[in-house]
């Protein structure tokens, strides 16, 4: 049986994860992936949110194949550089990460 905090730290932690989800879907660009996508597309997303799942948000995001990394700030530049596993990705200005991420793509 789960303590009281126990409780609390878990609706906490879900909490965070809704609160990066609305930050990623209140984006610029995320109106253009929504409309750019197939039915089968936002069905995937709407499962994400609906569970909490802020990392298949940003794959979701990440893989959408109409992404254009010039609209995209500096720190989800820098999340998709981790993800790719993109060496001194945290010390690279915004140029040079799109310049990565873009030679990583080919």
């Amino acid at each position: 049986m789960k303590t009281p905090a126990e409780i609390l730290a878990g609706i906490h932690d879900q909490i965070l994860q809704l609160r990066s989800i609305e930050l990623i879907v209140s984006k610029n660009y995320f109106d253009r992936y929504w409309k750019d996508s197939t039915s089968r597309q936002k069905k995937e997303l709407l499962k994400f949110i609906k569970e909490g799942n802020r990392c298949g948000v940003f794959d979701w995001i990440k893989n959408h194949p109409s992404i254009d990394l010039a609209e995209m700030g500096i720190h989800v530049l820098r999340r998709l550089a981790q993800s790719a596993k993109i060496p001194n990705w945290s010390r690279m200005c915004k140029t040079v990460l799109i310049l990565a991420l873009q030679k990583r793509k080919e």
